[in-house]
């Protein structure tokens, strides 16, 4: 009866694998390196990623914004190779009639702060409408203490109304959020979003600053299959049980 188990098994699984992607909610990360512009040249080799994950509150029309922020740099090398840094802030627009909700947002570590229409200096596009990390670190001031090392993150969350939107759930809300970091045109002045650095160091050189922006957009789906992988376990082991009562 073996076969007929694995069989069974394994078409739930592919059913479950090809539910739509979308079925219960999107991750999708911003990936600032190799490939992001950098305001030095070349780049440090500073890099890091941002996680974004959209839930629903139960609250119509506002949603929870969780962004798990992480230090990469080292991994992998390139332009002056550097190997240490200090990860201290993260800005980024909001899709037009998105707004945020007064005294939602939780700090993690040394991002404690949330400041609004920020001075983005070092890009010719001016302000970012949402920052978050240490206090001042990205106009330029702020201390690096407290920023991110290598291999280290925080999430930072806080609450969004998108209800001047065209989406009805967080799950929709993420999809416009995706749509736009992906409609990036690359530039300075256009630019959606950037992380600075601070303490740069690699052979050679130290205490350089850098920011990115122009990241890779990686979508991360969660299908309801994932949720549901346990349903698809505890069928497969019905499946067992009825096989053993059967040779029985």
């Amino acid at each position: 009866m073996k076969p007929i188990r694995t069989i069974a098994a394994a078409g739930l699984l592919a059913a479950l694998a090809a539910a739509p992607a979308h079925a219960v909610t999107d991750y999708f990360e911003l990936i600032f390196g190799k490939t992001s512009s950098s305001t030095n040249s070349p780049a440090t080799g500073a890099s890091g990623t941002v996680g974004f994950k959209f839930e629903d509150t139960g609250t119509a029309d506002v949603a929870k914004l969780s962004l798990e922020i992480l230090n990469t740099t080292g991994s992998p090398l390139f332009g002056d190779e550097a190997t240490a840094s200090k990860l201290v802030g993260f800005g980024f627009d909001l899709v037009s009639d998105v707004s945020y909700i007064t005294d939602s947002f939780s700090g993690d570590g040394g991002f404690d702060t949330l400041a609004f229409d920020v001075n983005a200096g070092g890009l010719s596009g001016g302000s970012l409408e949402v920052f978050t990390g240490t206090d001042g670190a990205f106009t330029g001031g702020g201390s690096p203490t407290d920023g991110l090392d290598p291999t280290e993150s925080v999430t930072v969350s806080f609450e969004l109304n998108y209800g001047g939107t065209s989406a009805d759930n967080a799950m929709a809300l993420s999809d416009l959020f995706l749509a736009f970091f992906q409609s990036d045109d690359g530039s300075q002045a256009g630019a959606l979003s950037a992380l600075r650095f601070q303490e740069v160091s690699g052979d050679g050189f130290s205490g350089a600053s850098d920011k990115l922006y122009d990241p890779d957009v990686n979508i991360i789906p969660v299908p309801a299959g994932v949720l549901l992988i346990g349903s698809a376990f505890l069928v497969a082991g019905a499946v067992s049980a009825r096989a053993r009562r059967k040779a029985a």
